[in-house]
């Protein structure tokens, strides 16, 4: 009789992390890809510009998930050159604009004043 509830046990368990596991999958599945576009940048000078498409981790042509544009944002946040100002809703800024089978991509900045 232990046995029988041990091997009951083991099969529940291993039900509830099939579920688990599939709850996952099914999350990330459902996440919304697009194949990047036209990239434009508006706000920055050339050096910026290059330091904008250096840290954004993807390309023209690359299929990605909309989560990777948030991920980009906080890189752009951190890199110090941009305004940043959580009171005023100013920061660096990642819109799709879809574009037949791609999504062009327009970021948008403020470049901090240098002393």
């Amino acid at each position: 009789m232990v046995n029988v509830a041990l091997i009951a046990a083991l099969a529940f368990g291993d039900a509830q992390d099939a579920m688990l596991a599939g709850a996952s999958r099914s999350a990330a599945a459902s996440e919304r890809t697009f194949r990047v576009g036209q990239i434009y940048v508006d706000g920055a000078d050339d050096m910026a510009t290059s330091a904008i498409l250096n840290e954004l981790e993807f390309q023209t042509g690359d299929q990605i998930p909309c989560s990777r544009l948030r991920e980009a944002e906080h890189r752009l946040d951190r890199l110090g050159l941009f305004v940043v100002n959580k009171a005023t809703g100013v920061r660096p800024d990642i819109a799709e604009l879809p574009d037949g089978r791609f999504t062009n991509l327009r970021i948008t900045v403020r470049l901090r004043t240098r002393p």
